[in-house]
């Protein structure tokens, strides 16, 4: 869309330096004869300022572009943070259910006191896993927002 606005810009452009060599040329009839050299001179200096102004808009455009890319890898990788974020969500959850499962079990074991032991390092290690899954949880969200926020501000205006 905006390649569709660049050639149509550089069409109006060019017909109005049509537009303005003509006149330059041929003039109104109160005028006289011109300088041919002259004017030539001052449509070479038309031309070169569009140049100048279609690379600024080429460079302006290419930049754009490469911001958008940003901006997509960036939605991406948020969109991608928030699935690992679901997943350890989901973890937590299986591991919550298998804590509740181990405690029901030693509750039912009673006086078994290795299978009390077991179940209490199996207990132990459910509650640290569920802690770095906590934790794991609150740096995903918080490299989430960091990448939301970021990409919130790299977003090209106009879109």
């Amino acid at each position: 869309m905006k390649g569709y606005k660049v050639i149509v810009g550089l069409i109006a452009l060019g017909f109005a330096a049509g537009m303005f060599g003509g006149y330059r040329i041929w003039g109104t009839a109160e005028k006289g004869k011109t300088d041919i050299q002259q004017l030539l001179q001052q449509v070479n200096d038309e031309v070169a300022l569009i140049e100048s102004k279609n690379k600024e808009l080429t460079e302006s455009l290419e930049s754009s572009r490469e911001a958008i890319n940003a901006s997509e890898a960036l939605r991406k990788e948020n969109q991608d943070l928030k699935d690992q974020l679901k997943n350890a969500f989901q973890q937590k959850q299986e591991l919550e259910s298998t804590l509740a499962e181990v405690r029901a079990k030693e509750r039912d074991a009673g006086n078994q006191s290795e299978d009390q032991k077991k179940l209490g390092a199996t207990i132990d290690e459910l509650n640290a896993r569920i802690s770095v899954l906590e934790n794991e949880n609150r740096e995903l969200k918080s490299v989430i927002d960091n990448v939301s926020e970021m990409t919130h501000r790299k977003e090209v205006p106009g879109r």
